[in-house]
């Protein structure tokens, strides 16, 4: 089964610091980028990936497996078609089941100056956006995390459409 790993906080603000890339060599996986994301082919289960990726890395993070099928689903449905003006669209993915729950679309702050919008949960994927007014005020996981009350970690979308061609190309 073909599976895709997320780490979380890695290669972010100096922290959790290492080559992807060589990672992606020694385990013989594919590497989408910088920020520790891996497609994982032909591994038996995703207990066995996160086992196999936490022995392999030079720290401790949280290891967020999610299976090919999930992936297609998510980029099948598209929940970005109706994205707001100027927004720019992400995917959090949850590392357990929220411990809470919110109305969506959830705003952060809310009003029409809202910088983070979360659209639903499907699954562990949290499809969401934000904007920027000059300086970034407030960033997806972070939301996530304290709305939801589990560890996260957020792509940008193109990164899970990089993910999908990936995962079909075989």
């Amino acid at each position: 089964m073909d599976f895709v790993a997320f780490l979380r906080g890695a290669n972010v603000g100096g922290a959790r610091v290492f080559k992807p890339a060589a990672f992606a060599l020694k385990l013989c996986v594919g590497n989408i980028g910088a920020a520790g994301t891996f497609v994982a082919r032909k591994r038996s289960s995703a207990a066995a990936v996160k086992k196999e990726f936490a022995s392999a890395l030079p720290f401790e993070t949280e290891i967020l497996v999610s299976t090919a099928a999930e992936i297609a689903a998510l980029v099948k449905r598209d929940p970005f078609r109706k994205l707001p003006a100027g927004a720019k669209p992400v995917v959090t993915i949850l590392a357990a089941k929220p411990k809470s729950v919110c109305d969506f679309p959830f705003d952060r702050p809310a009003g029409p100056k809202w910088e983070v919008r979360l659209f639903e949960i499907d699954g562990a994927f949290v499809p969401g956006c934000y904007r920027v007014f000059g300086k970034l005020g407030h960033y997806p996981n972070e939301i996530v995390e304290k709305v939801l009350g589990v560890p996260a970690t957020t792509r940008g979308w193109p990164t899970f459409l990089k993910i999908h061609s990936r995962l079909q190309s075989g």
